[in-house]
């Protein structure tokens, strides 16, 4: 599998993206001592390792259920490979409570909201999962200025407020279990709406806030670290922080971009809101007789991305083999389809004149909305009516959002987690093979576009990206927050399966959104973080010395790595702190699950 500090699970693996600071990464031939844990027997390992269930030192059922009366039991094991307990949390001091016990018995602490995550930061093969899918509630905030004492909890129904219009920007205090769809169905009719991802099922607070967050109107306001006014969250502790710009300011700049799971539990968050717009939706499916035509149409779209940026054009768009389709927007008083259509059409004309593209489907379709909700429910499916059509499964390789009337679902998108699925726990997909890079003004008019997009194209499935340059994302510095700096001068962004090879080769100054990153990535602490890493680092270690949280690839995941016999131990210095492998790849950890179909 590959290598964290002292322990090799396996032969290297081949770096599967390349650092943006090197055109082609350094393979470092490296021989491994043998663990120390090993050698000093095995009473020193267990100290050195997070206790699993064949330890002496592993808490017994009945201490369990004294201390965490409402956690499940997994059952034995054969083979490790999912927590031992699970609870769901229904308060804050259930998140203390479960801090606290995976402190005291040095058993392995996860965390899942939603489920959403192809790096499976959300899993481990033995200790404790939490969820936190019970704490909901949202409260829309008048006003809002950062204290120490903090927004105040949350109350199952939060009461909400009828609104009068106000020049002062208004804010929306939510659990950490509310997704972005649930939160805007509930503040909808106030006129405004709060920043979240394009899939409505994903939680708002957890890792899509933490590593960075992009969503519809990104260009607009920016990431979703950009609009956090507010964390409260319970760190290694057990204690209960607030985090804002005047309370635990270094630990708030890390969770805006540090991502989830590795500085505490996020139990509550305040954000801003935003009047909500009126927008415009531009769609279009493109066919090609072959992926050649495919890359070539996408390279004439990428050129054409700094001018729709600058023209305030936002969007999705997906490579298939043989079809591009996009569904972009246009917002405000751009918000119009004789704009959209003023806009697009030159583009589709020279996409309708690519060869191998079959020039009859060069064309769109162009639709008004007076809302984001409006906007957001007939582009993405409202909640409830969208849940039912997911359900069944009919094409198992690809989900086409762009082209098909009634999405069809693929197994790991078939549950939704809102109202009416509240029985159906989120569990984690296991590991996912793919790649991401942020894309500048010089990647997107790069000459190479189409050779290493073709490249870089499966036999089936498909390729992911979004348009998210704009002012709202460009006008933070790239210290403000914690994500990687070249976040400022994105443009679009773009997922491949595989290694992400050429989409590197492409960008080669660029990083990648953590979220969407190779679980496997080479000089992963650039890649994900660039300059900001070494702060976030000191923040880490800082809060969570003894690492009760603990993720890789993640802030200070060098100095453990996982025995190959299901524990997560100590790793000698730690790739990061000794400097031997330092841009190598993340530890493997002790979470070996992957997605059904990835390769590991």
């Amino acid at each position: 599998m590959g290598w964290g500090g002292v322990y090799h699970c396996g032969p290297a693996r081949p770096p599967p993206f390349p650092s943006p600071s090197l055109s082609l990464p350094t393979m470092r031939s490296l021989t491994l001592s043998l663990s120390f844990l090993a050698l000093l027997g095995p009473a020193a390992a267990a100290a050195n390792c997070k206790a699993i269930p064949s330890d002496p030192s592993f808490p017994a059922a009945d201490v369990w259920k004294a201390a965490l009366p409402n956690a499940k039991a997994r059952g034995p094991q054969t083979i490790p490979t999912r927590p031992d307990y699970r609870l769901e949390a229904a308060s804050v001091v259930d998140v203390k409570a479960a801090v606290d016990f995976a402190r005291k018995h040095n058993v392995r602490l996860s965390l899942i909201t939603s489920g959403h995550d192809g790096l499976a930061r959300n899993d481990a093969p033995s200790g404790l999962l939490v969820g936190l899918e019970k704490l909901t509630g949202v409260r829309i905030e008048t006003t809002f200025t950062p204290s120490p004492k903090g927004a105040a909890p949350i109350s199952k129904p939060a009461p909400m407020p009828k609104l009068r219009k106000r020049a002062t920007p208004q804010a929306v205090t939510f659990g950490a279990g509310m997704t972005t769809q649930a939160i805007n169905d509930l503040i909808a009719k106030e006129g405004i709406y709060t920043n979240g991802a394009e899939h409505g099922e994903v939680s708002v607070a957890g890792g899509w806030a933490q590593c960075g967050g992009h969503g519809p109107l990104t260009p607009y306001v920016g990431l979703g670290v950009d609009d956090a006014l507010e964390f409260q969250v319970v760190t290694a502790d057990g204690q209960l922080r607030i985090a804002n710009a005047v309370s635990e300011p270094d630990l708030f700049w890390a969770l805006r971009g540090g991502c989830g799971s590795t500085f505490g539990v996020v139990v509550q968050a305040t954000v801003r809101a935003h009047p909500s717009p009126k927008m415009a939706v531009t769609r279009f499916t493109l066919n090609a007789t072959n992926p050649a035509g495919v890359a070539k149409a996408t390279a004439v779209l990428h050129a054409a991305f700094p001018d729709l940026v600058k023209a305030g054009v936002g969007g999705y768009y997906n490579l298939f083999p043989g079809q591009l389709t996009g569904i972009f927007h246009t917002v405000g008083e751009q918000g119009t389809s004789a704009y959209s259509q003023k806009i697009w059409a030159p583009i589709l004309a020279k996409l309708g004149g690519v060869d191998t593209v079959v020039k009859s489907t060069a064309t769109a379709t162009y639709a008004e909305f007076p809302s984001y909700k409006a906007y957001y429910d007939k582009t993405w499916g409202a909640a409830d009516a969208h849940m039912k059509a997911r359900r069944g499964l009919s094409k198992p390789d690809v989900y086409n959002w762009w082209s098909t009337p009634e999405p069809e679902a693929i197994p790991a998108l078939a549950r939704r987690h809102g109202p009416g699925e509240a029985a159906m726990l989120p569990v984690s997909g296991g590991r996912s093979d793919g790649a991401s890079r942020l894309l500048d003004a010089a990647a997107v008019t790069d000459p190479r576009n189409a050779d290493l997009i073709r490249k870089s194209m499966p036999g089936k499935g498909m390729l992911r990206g979004a348009l998210l340059g704009g002012p709202g994302l460009h006008k933070p510095g790239p210290a403000d927050t914690a994500v990687h700096p070249s976040w400022r001068s994105t443009i679009a962004t773009l997922w491949v399966p595989g290694d992400g090879a050429g989409l590197a080769e492409l960008a080669p100054k660029m990083g990648s959104y953590v979220n969407e990153g190779a679980w496997n990535a080479s000089n992963w602490q650039d890649v994900f973080w660039g300059a900001n890493y070494g702060r976030l680092e000191k923040v880490k270690e800082k809060v969570d010395p003894g690492f009760v949280f603990y993720v890789t690839p993640g802030v200070g995941a060098d100095a453990w790595a996982g025995n190959g016999k299901g524990a997560l131990c100590k790793a000698e210095g730690g790739q990061g702190r000794s400097g031997v492998v330092k841009g190598g790849f993340p530890p493997v950890g002790d979470n070996l699950n992957l997605k059904k179909g990835s390769k590991g």
